[in-house]
């Protein structure tokens, strides 16, 4: 093989591997798009269950016999939701928050078993309270978590932002 062969093969070997080089990261990018979208779905399908779960709350008749044990049987449905949050695999763009989901998910389950002890048997003011700050806990966090997927800047007394990267917005 002569020398004008030797550097044709090379190029021709060189532009496969560009090639090949550039379609993984095509690739890498499909990927990183559908794992980003379905943390976003994910997502979604929570904030919309919590919501729900507020609402039923809320409209709870503190006056029924049956007040407490709905009550508890909705936060418990709510902390499920939590838990199973904490567990959705995050995407590059929103590492800034990659602690929030379990802070949320440990907080509120905390406010739940609190919540039991305030509830189940006489009533006990003290953990009632405690169990509250929990909730308001794992429901700031919630807000911030949508803030950033929003594409916003989080805001808040109790929110400390430790870079400027704000991850997706639509």
């Amino acid at each position: 093989m002569n020398f004008q062969n030797k550097r044709k093969w090379i190029r021709i070997l060189a532009l496969i591997v560009l090639a090949l080089m550039i379609l993984s990261t095509l690739g890498g990018c499909a990927q990183d798009t559908e794992q980003l979208e379905t943390y976003k779905k994910n997502m979604d399908t929570f904030f919309d269950s919590v919501a729900s779960y507020n609402a039923s709350i809320n409209a709870i008749d503190p006056m029924s016999d049956q007040a407490e044990k709905e009550l508890l049987g909705y936060l418990d449905s709510m902390n499920a939701e939590f838990s199973n949050m904490a567990t959705f695999p995050i995407p590059e763009e929103f590492q800034s928050i990659s602690k929030l989901p379990k802070d949320a998910s440990d907080s509120m389950a905390k406010a739940v078993s609190l919540y039991h002890e305030a509830y189940d048997g006489e009533y006990n003011q003290g953990k009632a309270e405690e169990a509250r700050q929990y909730y308001e806990r794992a429901n700031r966090a919630v807000q911030v978590m949508i803030q950033v997927l929003r594409g916003k800047k989080p805001e808040g007394d109790d929110v400390t932002v430790t870079n400027d990267r704000v991850g997706g917005g639509d």
